[in-house]
């Protein structure tokens, strides 16, 4: 099995983001400085096996952006805009860099934390080689 996590925190970190959000994998923050992007591996699991060794593992990641409105440069944003900015900068740095695939379509606009913050939560896929290190679809 291929954690894949820390690869992709510091590839997520490595790429300027709209709004200069924090990025983390998900836990409990007690008060997270927000935009907040968290991102937590859903499945991991063998896709191809050759003589009792995992060649291929198809791995799920769930990214959740969680933003409040904000003053910038005077102008009132809307948290709802800067989690639209930043999925769609997520979505790029994900399928065009590192070839993963959305899976899902995109929950907007939910949040049990606190009724200002916003969340929007999106998945995507990756078929990681474990011999050569390549992500592919």
């Amino acid at each position: 099995m291929t954690n894949l996590t820390e690869q992709l925190l510091t590839v997520l970190k490595a790429n300027p983001f709209s709004y200069s959000p924090v990025i983390s994998r998900s836990r409990a923050i007690k008060a997270p400085k927000l935009p907040l992007i968290t991102l937590t591996e859903i499945s991991n699991i063998p896709r191809s096996m050759i003589v009792k060794i995992e060649f291929d593992s198809l791995i799920t990641f769930q990214f959740d952006i969680f933003a409040r409105d904000m003053i910038l440069d005077g102008e009132v944003v809307l948290a709802d805009t800067i989690n639209e900015t930043l999925a769609l900068e997520l979505n790029t740095v994900l399928t065009e860099q590192i070839g993963f695939t959305r899976v899902s379509s995109p929950l907007g606009n939910i949040s049990n934390i606190d009724p200002s913050v916003k969340r929007y939560c999106v998945r995507y896929r990756v078929v990681y080689n474990n011999a050569s290190g390549y992500c592919y679809r």
